[in-house]
């Protein structure tokens, strides 16, 4: 019987079995690391059809679930290299984004051997030590670099909410948005078309709703709310680039993990783009306003604050027919 302990952020853990390393070899082969770049591939020529903007949802929806993916398995790597099959299930969405929030702050991680501080250059140096050696580590500080900006975005509170409301009910509306201002000549008479000014806007993006508390209140109110309007602007073009990064650097932690599951490191393929701009290519594509909200402002004096126990009592008083 085998046993290997690892901790999931800061929760410790400890998985039994007869044959870990032949279990976590295979979950490691059944991983598909050109699955987003197949549908980055699928969906891009239907940019230009009438299903542009199903299509750029679709590619959101793709770059979201690629970015969980390969932070998964880097966060596998950097707790539970020989049994990233148990780590992967035990981390929840939460623990996965503190973790690589930890990461990215170089806060010291619990590892196999002790806790230390972590960045994502030295995980890059990690995966891509087999390769390339003759270059000072050239290309694993590119590859550390580009994981450090996807997992700024990863972090980022409205594109959580714009994932979840991607996967939740499907509660978004596709397209991007745009402003655009001018000065009144009178009081409540728009200006001439021709002086208005446009701050920028984008054929692509999501609109969706983002539930907020009214902090002023306290943590006794937080189960009151109001919901914002938000919206993201961003590039499909944009997506199916950051996607095949994403599926390359996938594909390479996968590689570096099987290595250190046994794997002999001569029959494991890397890879890395040709062009070294290409690491910077899905943020170049002009966007304008990268984010808006949009709300009637609502004072916070203006609400009745009451127990949950309360509103359960109210809605258990109805009538059948209430809604």
């Amino acid at each position: 019987m085998e046993r290997y302990p690892f901790a999931v952020r800061d929760q410790a853990y400890c998985v039994w079995g007869h044959d870990l390393s032949q279990r976590n070899g295979a979950f490691l082969r059944s991983i598909d690391p050109k699955f987003f770049q197949y549908l980055a591939e699928l969906h891009l020529p239907q940019l230009e059809s009438e299903n542009t903007q199903r299509a750029a949802v679709a590619l959101r929806a793709g770059y979201h679930h690629s970015l969980e993916t390969l932070f998964s398995l880097l966060g596998a790597l950097a707790q539970a290299p020989i049994c990233a099959f148990a780590w992967i299930p035990k981390c929840s969405n939460r623990e996965l984004r503190d973790l690589v929030d930890d990461i990215s702050s170089a806060r010291p991680v619990l590892t196999q051997v002790g806790r230390q501080p972590l960045t994502w250059v030295t995980l890059a140096n990690i995966v891509h030590r087999h390769v390339w050696t003759d270059e000072n580590g050239a290309t694993a500080k590119r590859f550390g670099q580009l994981w450090g900006r996807l997992a700024t975005e990863f972090l980022d509170e409205y594109h959580i909410d714009e994932y979840n409301s991607i996967k939740h009910g499907f509660r978004i509306s596709a397209g991007g948005f745009a402003v655009r201002v001018g000065s009144e000549h009178s009081y409540g008479v728009p200006p001439p078309e021709s002086e208005m000014q446009s701050l920028g806007g984008t054929p692509h993006g999501m609109g969706f709703f983002k539930a907020e508390s009214f902090p002023e209140l306290g943590d006794a109110c937080r189960h009151h709310l109001w919901i914002r309007d938000a919206h993201l602007n961003w590039r499909a073009e944009g997506m199916v680039q950051a996607i095949q990064l994403i599926s390359i650097s996938i594909n390479n932690v996968l590689g570096a993990l099987r290595i250190l599951n046994g794997t002999q490191p001569s029959t494991v393929r890397f890879e890395r783009p040709e062009d070294p701009s290409a690491y910077e290519a899905p943020w170049q594509w002009p966007v304008g306003l990268k984010r808006g909200s949009f709300a009637f402002v609502i004072d916070p004096a203006e609400i009745k604050c009451v127990t949950r126990a309360s509103l359960v009592s109210e809605l258990e008083g109805r009538s059948s027919g209430a809604a």
